[in-house]
């Protein structure tokens, strides 16, 4: 997806923590559901190492994304300061373009 041209910032994601996939070297995957126009949204995040804290089912969670270039000519949202980024996409997670227009379209509003 050619990203030029595009209005992009910090892209922010509020949501609360409904699942906690950790691996026995600290790495997480997280189900976050956030609000949108009235309906729940899920998007899967996957962290890239060890988060700094502890995150629980239920911790509200605000995390600011930059997009960076894929690996497959697409792209990936990567959350700083704990190292969160939109997962691969998989059958049963949302696409990394729609969460990345889901979010930019919120953070016109």
């Amino acid at each position: 997806m050619d990203l030029s041209g595009t209005r992009l910032g910090a892209v922010p994601l509020f949501g609360r923590v409904v699942q906690v996939i950790a691996s026995p070297d600290g790495v997480h995957d997280l189900q976050v559901a956030y609000l949108q126009d009235r309906s729940r949204r899920v998007v899967r995040l996957h962290s890239a190492g060890s988060l700094a804290r502890a995150v629980h089912v239920g911790d509200a969670v605000l995390v600011r994304g930059v997009v960076e270039p894929g690996m497959t000519g697409g792209f990936r949202i990567s959350f700083r300061p704990d190292g969160l980024r939109v997962a691969h996409t998989h059958g049963n997670s949302f696409d990394a373009g729609l969460v990345f227009r889901t979010l930019s379209r919120s953070d016109a509003d």
